[in-house]
């Protein structure tokens, strides 16, 4: 009855958390479904009239885009498209209808937002099926009208609507007017029935306006290519399907680590391990986590033969100590400190754990794969295609990274092949289907090691070229991955054909050569403790002592035996002498008859006898003892010469043992980390690569590159189910698996066997990965993760069996558009802790605190951030130290020199400063003219001075602000003045095109950087809110700090910028 007990307590108990879990789900998804979309109204078109936007205003003033000609080059209706978001108003009456409070105070995430959008051809006809309704307006439905017309219900009404309204105007009407937007708006308010809202319309005329339209020229867009007219998704959310997906399979007890890990509401329990050692602990973390067994086998081929520093190798060691056992672990890596060339390290290893195990099959590579089934394809139904599985003990390696930012999962995933990532002593060795890498990534690659996938460009991009030939032209035909696999003696051009017996053998010498020179480091240590604790001395000392002794000893004893050797003598001569007498006394006796005489020789002649006697008893005794010594003497002749042996030698070591003592043990070492190495400063050893000979680094980075060649020659080997497999994959990607999911998976394992790193956004997943069930995904590296929402990654961890968190959440927040209060109201509602509050964290900060390796930033608020990377190696000063203090409470480390040059840029306008202007600001934005006019001088000067080194190109700055309306009148401003500024030479694409990449918001420039960068602060006095939402958290100007490599310059008024963390720059930039 009590084990009863305990198991219902137990179940009960599990039951609890896995319903806790489900609660969080609902939140995320009610969060997804009730986020209004940002409607960014404009009025900007390009300098090719491919793009017209318009803000279309009540009532019937003006000309809607559709009624009048938009481009003097192409008048033709029928090439333009537009796309109309419909009753334009802000979202402060979203968070009134989801709070229970009446005092709803606008914050600073109430934006635009639309009721529906659809699409208008060229002749100002509404297009048939292109309503979208997006998901938040649902969400309201379902509290606003009768359960039977809510949600999908609601959705398929107004569908139905807008079909009949469409219909009635492309009938009766020549083109859509005011007055029919007008009457679409009305309809929907009233099937939506949300008073407020509809009083807000009627009578306070409060919306922003009538519709927002956004108009494309689709034939200039088609020639130029720059730009896709994709917008259908634009109100919905990307990954709510997905979060849907998830809830319905974890309440079915489908789940995985990691994700149960992520949404543990027991993280305050997990033990914390500060990896930045206080006190009496100093170093002992770090130097734990350092153990040269714990040294992975591989190393990225890094140009320079650069060496991963302490942290950097600390969270490498770690991750792949403890990841089976934690599932989720997080790197924290501030601006500059290498969170890259980690991953790159990270993905060397993964490579290399599937390269042992494709080793075991060195004997029979074909027994790797067993057909799982067949599939008719779909292009003829026909043909028939055989499905083939991987052994499992080859999957569980595939690398997915994935990140909310874009440029984030690209920027790896397109660095990891190119020629140039890896140093040049191994370019000519790295050959990985080099021509095919080459081909789908337009630039000289080394390797076809990664893809970037996700959206519909990038899957065409990759598989168009991956999956295909292409027969252009005869010097521009390119070949499929299937001609590389199936004919390799003939396809393989600039790189060589691999043989598997021979990337088996060498794949094993360059292992051993690892595990050899591990050893031989870890020998010289042990060494180094041997003299470090006395012992080599102590033996020497006693060597050289029992030679000592044993000298003495013999001495002695020889004395000794001489001294026996005369008393032998001694004893001859006597024993002699008694015996001539005795001899003497028995003649006479024979002579003698008389009695008494006789009597007396008798008794004499015993006497005599007795004395003999006695004197031989002796000399047996002492010859038996002179006869021992002998043997003594030569024994201890023979210990002496072993003992004067040992004792050479002992002193042969010492000699060696000090010249380690002195290189090693008495003064700091990286290669071999003994005690003096961990009594340095805390810089100097975060600086250092502790165990990294060159010789070990070289080895292990050699021995990757023999992994990859050995993955290539198990592929050709394994010709027959792998191209099997790769053309079926075309079924994957349209979702002809849907419903065999072994399937899908099997073609899956066979990609990431010959492309081992995939990237995508996690918009991107769900439909990327459709087919793929939990746990189906080896490891998950998540970039960026500061970024991402904390529900974002929630899809990739269930499908995934390991994840990795890197990122940063001191620089740019997770983008969220919906209210604090709303949350608040959601949370509520699903019963759901404030510690997963979507306004609140990012997924970064979910992950670091059940991460147990780590340590607290205190910037008032103490902040626990998982194993942080220390050295930073971007930014000179004084930007570096505005970023340390303001952010990082000065636990980064300063990486470059100290000494530097100075560019051109620097010597024409001086040193980082502040650059004080005074002005008002322009209507009621946050731009101020002044401020631009500085920005034109500045650019002038540059520009025009002697001293200008780019030529015929432009500068290499950005010019940043907090602010969009101070980025978009920065462009224009650079636009129609560039005869202020620009050289002559430089035509306006390219003008164009630098404007695009240099000018900006803080945000969109999270991840680059530059020699040179401009602050533009702008800033309305009256509208304080957004000055202080700046001001008051590090992250904007943590990023726009760690932008600048060489020189940073402030423009804005001291004044308005003096509080929060502005008040701290002054202390470093004047």
């Amino acid at each position: 009855m009590i084990y009863y007990r305990k198991e219902k307590v137990k179940e009960d108990l599990m039951s609890e958390k896995k319903s806790k879990k489900i609660n969080t789900l609902n939140y995320w998804i009610d969060i997804e479904s009730s986020t209004p979309p940002n409607i960014k109204t404009s009025h900007f078109s390009n300098k090719s009239d491919s793009k017209w936007n318009q803000t279309v205003s009540f009532g019937e003033k003006g000309e809607l885009l559709w009624a009048e000609p938009l481009s003097d080059e192409i008048e033709e209706p029928k090439e333009w498209i537009h796309k109309v978001f419909l009753g334009i108003y802000n979202t402060k009456y979203v968070i009134k209808e989801f709070s229970t409070k009446e005092d709803i105070e606008e914050l600073r995430r109430s934006h635009n937002t639309c009721l529906v959008s659809f699409k208008v051809d060229g002749h100002g006809l509404p297009i048939k099926n292109t309503l979208v309704v997006p998901d938040y307006l649902k969400s309201i439905a379902l509290s606003t009208i009768e359960s039977e017309k809510a949600g999908k219900e609601f959705e398929l009404r107004l569908q139905e609507i807008y079909a009949t309204w469409g219909h009635r105007i492309r009938k009766d009407k020549e083109h859509l007017t005011h007055k029919e937007l007008n009457d679409l708006l009305v309809i929907v308010l009233k099937e939506l029935e949300w008073s407020d809202l509809t009083e807000a319309y009627l009578e306070n005329h409060d919306f922003h306006s009538l519709a927002y339209t956004e108009s494309l020229n689709t034939k200039i867009l088609k020639e130029e290519s720059t730009q896709k007219f994709d917008t259908d998704d634009i109100t919905s959310s990307m990954i709510v399907d997905d979060l849907i997906e998830v809830k319905r399979k974890l309440k079915t007890g489908q789940t995985s680590a990691p994700l149960e890990r992520y949404l543990s509401d027991n993280f305050e329990m997990t033990e914390k391990i500060n990896v930045i050692d206080k006190g009496d602990n100093k170093n002992t973390v770090l130097r734990n986590g350092l153990e040269l067994d714990d040294l992975p086998m591989v190393c990225w081929p890094f140009t320079g033969n650069y060496k991963l520093v302490s942290s950097q190798q600390f969270a490498v060691n770690k991750f792949f100590k403890h990841i089976e056992e934690e599932s989720v672990l997080s790197v924290n890596g501030p601006p500059g400190t290498g969170k890259t060339t980690l991953l790159k390290d990270i993905v060397a290893n993964i490579i290399y754990k599937r390269a042992e195990e494709i080793y075991r099959y060195k004997d029979n590579p074909h027994a790797a794969f067993t057909k799982l089934g067949e599939t008719s394809l779909k292009v003829n139904s026909k043909s028939v295609q055989e499905i083939f599985k991987m052994n499992k003990d080859l999957c569980g390696h595939e690398i997915v990274v994935a990140s909310s930012n874009n440029g984030a999962v690209e920027n790896i995933t397109k660095e990891l092949p190119l020629i140039n990532e890896i140093d040049p002593q191994w370019q000519k060795e790295a050959f990985y289907f080099k021509e095919a890498a080459t081909v789908i990534n337009g630039k000289d690659s080394w390797g076809m090691i990664s893809a970037s996938l996700g959206n519909k460009n990038n899957n065409y991009n990759f598989f168009s070229k991956f999956l295909f030939s292409q027969n252009i032209g005869t010097e521009d035909y390119t070949k499929s991955i299937f001609e590389y696999i199936l004919k390799p003696n003939h396809h393989f051009i600039t790189e060589k054909r691999v043989y598997w017996v021979d990337a088996c053998k060498d794949f094993e010498e360059k292992r051993a050569k690892v595990k050899m020179l591990k050893q031989k480091a870890l020998s010289e240590y042990n060494k180094m403790l041997e003299v470090s604790s006395g012992e080599i001395k102590a033996d020497a000392l006693k060597e050289k002592n029992t030679h000592v002794n044993l000298n003495k000893k013999y001495k002695m004893l020889f004395v000794k035996a001489k001294k026996d050797k005369v008393l032998f003598l001694k004893l001859k001569e006597e024993y002699k002498f008694k015996h001539e007498e005795h001899l003497m006394a028995l003649e006479e006796l024979d002579n003698k008859s008389m009695f008494k005489i006789r009597a007396s020789l008798e008794t004499k002649e015993q006497e005599l006898k007795q004395e003999c006697q006695k004197i031989q008893l002796k000399l047996r005794v002492l010859s038996k003892d002179m006869a021992s010594k002998k043997l003594m003497l030569g024994e201890l002749k023979e210990e002496i010469e072993s003992a004067k042996v040992r004792f050479l030698k002992k002193a042969a070591e010492l000699t060696e043992f000090k010249d380690f003592e002195k290189n090693y043990v008495l003064k700091p070492n990286q290669d071999i980390p003994f005690d003096k190495f961990w009594e340095q400063s805390y810089e100097k050893i975060q600086k250092s690569s502790p165990w990294l000979t060159d010789e070990l680094n070289n080895a292990r980075a050699e021995l990757f590159l023999a992994s990859m060649a050995l993955h290539k020659a198990f592929i050709i080997e394994n010709q027959k189910p792998i191209v099997a497999n790769l053309n079926a994959f075309k079924q994957v990607l349209n979702g002809s698996f849907s419903e065999n999911y072994d399937f899908a998976k099997a073609v899956w394992q066979t990609l990431f066997l010959i492309v081992p790193v995939v990237s995508t956004t996690f918009s991107s997943f769900g439909n990327l990965f459709s087919d793929l069930m939990q746990r189906s995904i080896g490891w998950l590296l998540i970039d960026e993760a500061g970024q991402s929402t904390p529900q974002a990654p929630i899809g990739a961890l269930w499908r995934s069996q390991r994840a990795l968190f890197v990122g940063d959440p001191l620089q740019v927040q997770p983008v969220i558009q919906i209210e604090d209060k709303l949350s608040n109201v959601l949370l509520e509602k699903n019963e759901t802790e404030q510690y997963w509050n979507s306004t609140m964290l990012s997924a970064q900060e979910i992950a670091d605190r059940v991460n147990p390796f780590g340590t607290t930033i205190d910037l008032g608020d103490k902040k626990w951030v998982g194993m942080p990377l220390r050295v930073h190696r971007r930014c000179d000063d004084p930007m570096f130290s505005v970023s340390n203090k303001i952010a990082y409470d000065n636990l980064m480390i300063f990486g470059k020199k100290r000494e530097r040059s100075t560019t051109d840029i620097e010597n024409i306008l001086g040193r980082t400063r502040w650059i004080e202007t005074q002005g008002d600001p322009d209507n009621n934005s946050h731009w101020i003219p002044a401020e631009g006019e500085e920005v034109l001088k500045m650019l002038s000067k540059v520009c025009s001075s002697e001293n200008y080194e780019y030529g015929d190109k432009l500068p290499d700055l950005y010019i940043i602000t907090p602010f969009k309306n101070i980025s978009f009148s920065l462009k224009i401003l650079l636009q129609k003045r560039r005869s202020e500024w620009c050289p002559k030479n430089i035509n306006q694409k390219d003008l164009t095109d630098w404007i695009y990449k240099s000018v900006g918001t803080i945000h969109s420039f999270q991840g680059e950087e530059a020699d040179v960068v401009f602050l533009v602060l702008g800033g309305n006095i009256s509208r304080p809110g957004a000055i202080k939402w700046v001001c008051e958290e590090p992250n904007i100007l943590n990023v726009a700090t760690t932008r600048a490599k060489k020189a940073f310059y402030i423009v804005g008024n001291k004044v308005i910028w003096n509080s929060g963390v502005f008040s701290l720059v002054k202390e470093f930039i004047k």
